[in-house]
């Protein structure tokens, strides 16, 4: 019993307290399982030609690209005399149209990890 005349309140809130520290840290630590959702976000989408048109004019030239999943082929850009960048997003199914996922100043080149 958690509360009989015998033991009297103490043990019983002992118990409880414990079994809600328990609860609770399971609660927090239990893998769950991620839901996929749309983001919403604020990227400027467009036709890709127009959208390289802008950057090339703009005097930014893509430095890096690479492929996530398969899905979508991401590409920065960087000017390397104002030292503005664009991170630009284009869907593998769809390359007529990409987005500027985010856009900055101050690049920086950073060496390799094994020739510092």
């Amino acid at each position: 019993m958690l509360n009989n005349i015998l033991n009297g309140w103490r043990p019983a809130i002992t118990k409880l307290g414990i079994i809600s520290l328990i609860v609770l840290v399971t609660f927090y630590t239990w893998p769950v399982k991620a839901e996929v959702f749309k983001l919403e976000s604020n990227w400027t989408c467009g036709k890709t030609v127009d959208l390289v048109a802008e950057l090339r004019s703009a005097g930014e030239d893509v430095v890096i690209t690479g492929a996530i999943d398969g899905v979508v082929m991401l590409t920065f850009w960087v000017n390397p005399t104002t030292r503005t960048f664009t991170a630009v997003g284009t869907p593998v199914a769809n390359p007529d149209t990409s987005c500027i996922i985010i856009h900055g100043t101050k690049a920086t080149a950073m060496p390799p990890k094994n020739m510092i």
